[in-house]
């Protein structure tokens, strides 16, 4: 029993002269350190950058209304033929007009590598009334005639769009491009006589809405600090929209009245949501 007691005491003292040696002291301060070291706030991981995103989205969409000033050419000079007759020249001498446009584009993210993020989406645009002058030679012979007609056109487009990501934070670049089909409104067709009345004017085409095919490019600016949260997007819009018809009244008349094919250049800001 004695030599037990002996024993036990002496292992106990050895693990105390252990426990209180220098080089036992070091290990544990040097523990400690660690640990203090790994919950210091110089220690925590780098916080998350956020991914880049548009302001203010509905889930991954975003939308653009757009509103601008564009300018048309369109019209057509053309003989209309007319039964048992030589027919009437139309001829063009107004062909460019002016009006202001709309549109709004919905656009869903899709490819992205930076510096370019590429999305698609649709575009509809509402180009205001333009309108066509000219004269109709009757028979070929006399000029007794003048004409005009408006043409509103309504595209819609499934379109692309790509914004490039400088290294600045005050604008982004954007190109687009867009395929669809027009619908050309041709209408409130009008004859004066030009010889104080003596020739009677025809009423010899009605409204008529045609669908054609359209297409769209543009290029533009986002500026980045204008409205807070929301790019304003500006710059410049082609448009091919096509060739619409306007219907005959009578049965005499063969041919159809054309437009011509219409092209529109256009200067439009938008704000991004």
């Amino acid at each position: 029993m004695r030599f037990m007691k002996n024993t036990k005491l002496t292992a106990l003292l050895l693990i105390g002269s252990w426990l209180f040696s220098p080089s036992a002291m070091a290990e544990w301060m040097d523990i400690k350190a660690g640990v203090a070291k790994a919950h210091s706030p110089e220690c925590k991981p780098p916080p998350r950058t956020p991914e880049k995103k548009y302001p203010l989205q509905f889930g991954i969409y975003h939308a653009t209304p757009e509103f601008g000033y564009f300018s048309a050419t369109q019209g057509r000079a053309q003989n209309v033929e007319i039964k048992t007759l030589v027919g009437d020249q139309f001829t063009l001498t107004n062909s460019r007009s002016n009006n202001g446009l709309i549109g709004l584009g919905i656009y869903r993210e899709g490819y992205t590598q930076a510096p370019v993020d590429v999305m698609f989406g649709l575009n509809a645009y509402f180009l205001g009334p333009t309108q066509v002058d000219g004269t109709v030679i009757q028979e070929h012979l006399f000029t007794n005639l003048d004409y005009h007609y408006s043409i509103t056109n309504y595209p819609l487009y499934v379109a692309a769009k790509a914004v490039y990501h400088p290294d600045s934070p005050w604008y982004r670049l954007t190109a687009g491009v867009g395929l669809g089909p027009n619908f050309i409104y041709s209408g409130q067709f009008r004859e004066n006589s030009l010889d104080q009345g003596i020739t009677l004017p025809d009423r010899a085409f009605t409204s008529t809405t045609s669908v054609a095919f359209s297409a769209t490019f543009g290029v533009g600016v986002q500026l980045m600090q204008l409205i807070p949260k929301h790019p304003v997007e500006c710059g410049y819009r082609f448009f091919y929209l096509g060739q619409g018809t306007m219907a005959t009244l009578t049965d005499q008349i063969i041919t159809h009245l054309n437009t011509g094919n219409n092209y529109a250049n256009a200067v439009m800001c938008g704000v991004v949501f």
